[in-house]
């Protein structure tokens, strides 16, 4: 079935984003160079791909912790098209960790929470340079590596700065399966100051020096929070070089969220 994209929501989405570049420097162009290849790929806006999470929630106290691990598939220009690239295990991988912890707020009914992340833990992004590395599911440990491989390479590492989340499943976006695929019960952002190590800034070759903000925007697939979840979804990785005021978090997460979306139903009409 074909899909015509939302004027409204690509409206909220551009909205949205135009809100949180008052409080945050716009996400900046940046260059790669790839495992192998002398040659950069300029003009980078973003890494898209998906995450998997084990999420840990305390409902006596409205406390979480969490592990997330996010895989790149691919990188996007400013016309959010994609880059010919050797990243999603076509000849290489990157994945990231994030290690944190923060509050939460359920409405009465249970069907809408709020998220806040708490500043700390821990972020850092792995470059494996064959594309071999694997990795195993379970509800106790989030997606831990199985298959270290000498080429897998720490690229950069810091600390979560902010972040905010949105769950709402009473969206009709929100299908009644938790996790189903292609499911949006709402979204979250999230930034982390970023230092590149050596082998990053000889992966992230411009600018000079590397941006030290990451932000993310994700999706949410259906989940209740409470006790252990696993839970997944898409998410794109932005730099830049400005912590945002602390009400842009959602915003940008939601405005990525929206235009997220919109451009999957442009893809499928």
């Amino acid at each position: 079935m074909k899909h015509l994209i939302s004027k409204k929501l690509l409206s909220v989405a551009v909205a949205a984003a135009m809100m949180v570049g008052a409080g945050a420097a716009r996400a900046d162009m940046f260059s790669v160079t790839e495992p192998g290849k002398t040659v950069a790929i300029p003009g980078l806006e973003l890494i898209a791909g998906s995450y998997v999470e084990t999420a840990v929630f305390d409902t006596v106290n409205g406390t979480f912790s969490t592990t997330i691990r996010f895989n790149g598939s691919e990188f996007r220009n400013a016309a959010n098209t994609r880059i010919s690239s050797g990243l999603n295990k076509e000849t290489y991988q990157l994945y990231a960790y994030l290690v944190t912890s923060g509050t939460f707020v359920s409405s009465s009914s249970g069907a809408v929470t709020d998220f806040t992340f708490a500043p700390g833990g821990t972020v850092k992004l792995y470059l494996s340079k064959d594309g071999t590395t694997t990795f195993a599911e379970n509800s106790s440990t989030i997606a831990g590596r199985v298959d270290i491989n000498a080429e897998d390479a720490l690229l950069a590492e810091g600390a979560l700065a902010s972040g905010n989340g949105h769950l709402d499943t009473t969206k009709n976006t929100c299908p009644t399966t938790p996790g189903a695929a292609g499911s949006d019960c709402g979204s979250f952002g999230t930034f982390a100051k970023f230092d590149l190590l050596n082998e990053g800034k000889a992966f992230f070759t411009a600018p000079i020096p590397f941006y030290n903000i990451t932000a993310d925007g994700g999706l949410l697939a259906r989940f209740n929070p409470t006790g252990t979840q696993t839970i997944t979804g898409s998410l794109e990785v932005r730099f830049n070089n400005e912590v945002p005021e602390p009400e842009s978090i959602a915003l940008f997460g939601i405005g990525l969220a929206g235009l997220g979306l919109a451009m999957r139903r442009r893809k499928q009409a």
